[in-house]
């Protein structure tokens, strides 16, 4: 029996064909994306390669900014609008700075805090 290839594409990237046992190496290796879209004859429909393989879920902030953009340029579900390629990227990483003022800068302050905190019980 014929072993069925697998192919993968990653942000309009197309990579295969390659076996299934290479693709398990890709997912264990850490080099398959949940978002990766993977196709083989025996699936017969392109499908993400988180309905296949178990990936530990992203951080809340994370998924909402995964769920706020679309993976190819020029869409922006969030903002409900058309976006330029460059608008699409500009919007991505103000999203990135925006998830670092709201989740990183005070997780910091309050690992800053809890020392100065525990410094003062020791003097």
């Amino acid at each position: 029996m014929e072993e069925t290839n697998w192919y993968v594409v990653r942000k309009g990237r197309k990579m295969g064909p390659m076996s299934r046992s290479q693709l398990d190496q890709l997912y264990k290796s850490d080099n398959l994306q949940r978002n990766d879209d993977l196709f083989s004859s025996d699936v017969g429909e392109w499908t993400k390669a988180s309905k296949l393989y178990p990936f530990t879920p992203p951080p809340p902030a994370v998924e909402q900014l995964i769920s706020a953009t679309d993976s190819s340029p020029g869409t922006l579900r969030a903002a409900g609008k058309v976006a330029s390629e460059g608008e699409h990227q500009e919007t991505t990483a103000l999203h990135l700075v925006l998830a670092w003022g709201f989740v990183g800068i005070p997780l910091v302050f309050g690992v800053v805090q809890t020392l100065i905190n525990s410094m003062k019980l020791f003097q």
